[in-house]
């Protein structure tokens, strides 16, 4: 079914609400309600809306009911943000363990780069060539381009294992939507 622009742009709208001054509303709403508005977010949009965000507010959401929301679309969106020119000979599987809220056991996800394609997916690979754990605030504010992975490796918020050639390759292959600030790689 093709939904009409004007009513997307609606749609985006209140899914822009959901992540601002409703946020308190957002965590009493189950899920699967949510999750056809994230997708109807455009990437800049959601770049605009993060950077604007304050961190104890954008913690909010990752500890409520958008946290499984947020994540999956931002870790989808990597298929649609990767650029394969860049990923050229590249065979991986690289693993996110994405911290929980308070203390919980971390979200975890994969992406799988081959043969120029990218596939991501929830839950632990069956093999890695690179596990990066990452605090899922830092991974959000990384996706809208707010910070970069190299910034976080050297402050120790990003910890990795494994193939550390292809954790550099990483922030190479994917697009990341402008913020109003220079575009940065992941």
């Amino acid at each position: 079914m093709r939904v009409p622009g004007f009513l997307k742009r609606i749609f985006a709208r209140i899914a822009a609400l959901f992540m601002g001054p409703l946020l308190p509303i957002t965590r009493r709403i189950p899920a699967f309600i949510l999750k056809p508005f994230a997708r109807l977010i455009d990437p800049a949009e959601f770049a605009a809306d993060v950077s604007q965000m304050p961190d104890d507010k954008l913690q909010a959401m990752l500890e409520g009911s958008m946290r499984t929301v947020l994540l999956d679309e931002v870790v989808n969106r990597m298929q649609t943000e990767f650029r394969p020119e860049a990923a050229a000979g590249m065979n991986a599987v690289f693993r996110f363990d994405l911290a929980g809220a308070k203390g919980a056991d971390p979200d975890v996800y994969q992406v799988t780069i081959r043969d120029g394609s990218c596939v991501t997916g929830k839950g632990a690979p069956a093999d890695r060539d690179v596990q990066i754990k990452i605090a899922a605030l830092d991974f959000v504010k990384m996706a809208a381009g707010m910070t970069n992975g190299v910034v976080l490796y050297m402050s120790g918020r990003l910890k990795s294992e494994g193939d550390f050639a292809l954790l550099t390759r990483l922030s190479q292959v994917f697009e990341i939507p402008g913020s109003g600030r220079e575009k940065v790689a992941a």
